[in-house]
């Protein structure tokens, strides 16, 4: 494996020291008069930066590409967590990064043959109106002529029971949304007495935690497929079938899991996301930080060499922040939700010294849960905080939920 990507490297920076004019000198540290690689002092290579991408945009676009490379598009990423970026991709990278996403398929054993249906915030909310949805076409392998199933979309905006209704009626097996809103379609399932059953829930991009999995195991007897991907780094990491983590994929990219010295975090340990993908010769991302961190696994006991991610930790802009200079990955144990009664919550930093915890449940919580969750916060984040509740009347509907959240200032660089 080590030997396949340093050959894709190798294509990849030697392209970008030629044709990219952003790359001009940030190479020199790794590539020698000769074309070769200096595997040494790959991280010696600048990390690239969203600012890189937000300012720097023109200068990172290749001035020559290979017809083989294939046709090229532009793509925008959401900007839920700030400005979103524009980044420039080749039909090639898009090819390999299809291929990743039927793997993962195979390995979750997917019947094509079943119905899919995504639910998806549409430009025109017309277009994919309840009761006809917008039908897509098939969705599984292109090579594969007698596949039965159907792909459909659905307005995000479409009110539940609708929404159930239309499953129903098209025999729907599997169904994809991002991980909190499927929780919220599930707990509403629960508490409308919807009886069906799926065969799978499909989610892309954000952090799955249990109480997702649960609810949706709960409602619709589904397991959750996940993945980690994004607009920049394309497909990284899938689900392993065997277990919650996740399998990154080595043969589209070089995942890199860095501390705060820049150094590869060991497993159990928790980093920021760096990474290269192979085949983006349009616009290069050679080490860039996604600007998330995830946990290092050890390897798989399924048999899958391909290296492990523990879980998807959050976004680094939601590092907690304190007086003394810490920053931390927050994280509480799940006892603390529970006993507060939440389906859904959200612990948040408000202040340099300030946590409010975010809930969603049928009645205030007690008095002794409250001072069971006060207890854990010096236990697993910082002494001396204040610990504020708030009772949420509504469940969250945001795509990208995200259940640890800093909210202070941005940092100064």
């Amino acid at each position: 494996m080590v030997a396949y990507q340093r050959e894709q490297l190798a294509r990849l920076l030697n392209h970008a020291n030629a044709f990219v004019p952003f790359y001009k000198n940030r190479l020199n540290w790794v590539i020698r008069n000769d074309g070769s690689v200096n595997w040494n002092r790959w991280r010696d290579i600048p990390i690239v930066t969203r600012k890189d991408l937000l300012e720097k945009h023109k200068s990172m676009q290749a001035t020559q590409m290979l017809p083989a490379y294939g046709a090229i598009g532009k793509f925008s990423s959401s900007g839920t967590t700030g400005t979103p970026v524009k980044t420039t991709h080749n039909a090639y990278a898009s090819w390999v990064n299809r291929a990743a996403v039927m793997r993962s398929y195979q390995w979750h054993k997917i019947d094509f043959n079943k119905n899919l249906c995504e639910l998806y915030l549409m430009k025109n909310p017309q277009e994919a109106a309840y009761p006809e949805g917008k039908l897509i076409g098939s969705w599984g392998p292109a090579w594969d002529h007698h596949q039965t199933g159907k792909f459909w979309q659905l307005e995000r905006t479409t009110p539940l029971d609708l929404y159930f209704k239309f499953l129903m009626d098209r025999r729907i097996s599997y169904i994809a949304m991002r991980p909190k809103p499927a929780q919220t379609v599930a707990l509403a399932a629960q508490k409308f007495g919807i009886k069906l059953k799926l065969d799978g829930v499909i989610t892309v991009g954000a952090n799955v935690g249990l109480d997702d999995r649960k609810a949706c195991m709960e409602a619709f007897g589904a397991k959750m497929m996940a993945s980690y991907n994004s607009k920049e780094g394309h497909k990284m990491a899938t689900q392993c079938p065997m277990g919650n983590h996740y399998h990154m994929m080595s043969e589209c990219s070089l995942l890199e899991i860095l501390d705060n010295n820049n150094e590869p975090c060991r497993p159990g340990e928790v980093g920021r996301v760096v990474v290269t993908p192979f085949f983006s010769f349009a616009q290069p991302l050679i080490r860039y930080e996604q600007g998330d961190l995830v946990e290092r696994g050890e390897p798989c006991k399924c048999g899958r060499t391909l290296p492990v991610i523990n879980r998807i930790v959050g976004r680094s802009a939601h590092m907690f922040r304190f007086p003394n200079g810490m920053k931390i990955a927050p994280m509480l144990p799940i006892p603390c939700r529970e006993a507060l009664g939440a389906t859904i919550w959200q612990v948040a930093q408000t202040a340099p010294l300030t946590i409010e915890i975010r809930y969603c449940s049928g009645q205030e919580a007690t008095e002794a849960a409250k001072a069971y969750v006060t207890e854990q916060i010096p236990k697993n984040m910082y002494a001396n905080v204040e610990v504020v509740f708030k009772k949420w009347d509504i469940i969250p509907s945001d795509d990208k939920f995200n259940e640890y959240v800093c909210e202070l200032p941005d940092e100064v660089p």
